[in-house]
């Protein structure tokens, strides 16, 4: 599919992909726009694949809301937002989910949650914020900057979590199985009395 390119200094309102059951291998062209009132991606369980070529020329985004059947990539990621709103990604078991690296430098992002038996990862750009951090039944990897110096919560849910806390005070909620990294800041690690296993690793803080 075609790229979209309204200048530098032009908006698109929704950036909407909503697709069947494809068996195919779908690539979407790059993106060029000074920002994107929101973003839906619905994908079908047709064994295809849904690849977004490039959003690096995209500077601000609204909600971003992916509910996928398959597995949606996005090759280069969208590094150069100033602000992102909410993430909310549902995945289905076997439906992949890799947003790369969104959000620039001092960036401001909302909330980022995985909800289904899929995978999600996504890492950020060293944003000045990101909103709090909440795991599905399936894994999520979430990778978040230690140059971000304002903390946040992180929870994990049913599934296996692996998060990279950032520079702040962050405050980690964990299962069994999860895996936790700090950054700088002094973190708060919290599990029931239940897990039986999970490996922690402080930062500097």
């Amino acid at each position: 599919y075609g790229a979209i390119n309204l200048d530098t200094d032009g908006t698109l309102g929704t950036y909407s992909i909503t697709a069947g059951a494809s068996t195919a291998d779908n690539t979407y062209g790059t993106i060029t726009a000074a920002s994107i009132g929101a973003m839906n991606i619905t994908t079908g369980n047709g064994g295809g694949t849904h690849t977004i070529a490039d959003m690096t020329n995209v500077d601000a985004i609204g909600d971003i809301t992916i509910d996928a059947d398959d597995n949606v990539t996005i090759t280069t990621g969208a590094n150069s937002l100033a602000t992102v709103g909410d993430i909310h990604v549902t995945t289905i078991t076997g439906a992949t989910v890799a947003l790369g690296t969104i959000g620039a430098s001092s960036a401001v992002m909302g909330d980022i949650t995985h909800v289904g038996a899929g995978t999600l990862t996504i890492t950020t750009g060293a944003a000045l914020s990101v909103g709090a951090v909440t795991g599905g039944a399936g894994a999520s990897t979430v990778v978040l900057s230690d140059s971000t110096t304002i903390g946040t919560v992180l929870t994990g849910g049913a599934g296996v979590d692996t998060f990279t806390g950032t520079g702040g005070a962050d405050i980690f909620h964990g299962g069994s199985a999860d895996v936790f990294v700090g950054g700088a800041g002094v973190d708060n690690f919290n599990f029931a009395a239940s897990v039986t296993s999970a490996t922690v690793t402080g930062g500097a803080g």
